[in-house]
């Protein structure tokens, strides 16, 4: 089982990657296109650790219009370091940053995206042979600051 700090995106703009993910099934079926909801994953979770104040990355983000594929993960890139001192805060790391979509490698471009709004939470995975399970707790609206 793992668990991973992440970072959970507006539920209408995780209506759209789903839409996303159906047009890329058309040109390449894949399973890893429905396994894990659309996030942004910060890195490993330390579960013995109780998170306090998570602050939030500078709003809105932007997200570049070609997809990449590394770390066998296919995802839309995120700047880096806007993530960064969320990261630091929480003493984790990962080798990309970008919303995750897939565990295949597919060529595509789409309209940028932008991300005004988050939630921290935690991912657990659990793999039971070709079975993936995932549940998300510990969800937390960040605050950006932007309404005071």
């Amino acid at each position: 089982m793992e668990s991973f700090y992440i970072l959970r995106l507006p539920k209408e703009l995780q209506r759209e990657l789903n839409k996303l993910r159906h047009e890329l099934y058309t040109l390449r079926p894949e399973a890893s296109l429905f396994s894990l909801e659309p996030c942004i994953i910060l890195g490993n979770a330390d579960n013995t650790t109780r998170i306090g104040h998570i602050p939030c990355p500078e709003l809105p983000l932007v997200c570049e219009p070609s997809l990449r594929y590394s770390h066998h993960h296919l995802y839309l890139p995120i700047n880096e370091a806007a993530l960064a001192p969320l990261r630091k805060a929480l003493g984790t790391s990962y080798p990309y940053s970008g919303i995750y979509l897939a565990d295949v490698e597919i060529q595509h471009t789409i309209e940028p995206i932008i991300i005004k709004d988050l939630w921290f939470a935690l991912l657990t995975i659990q793999e039971e042979g070709a079975l993936k399970l995932w549940r998300v707790s510990s969800e937390k609206h960040l605050d950006s600051g932007k309404g005071r």
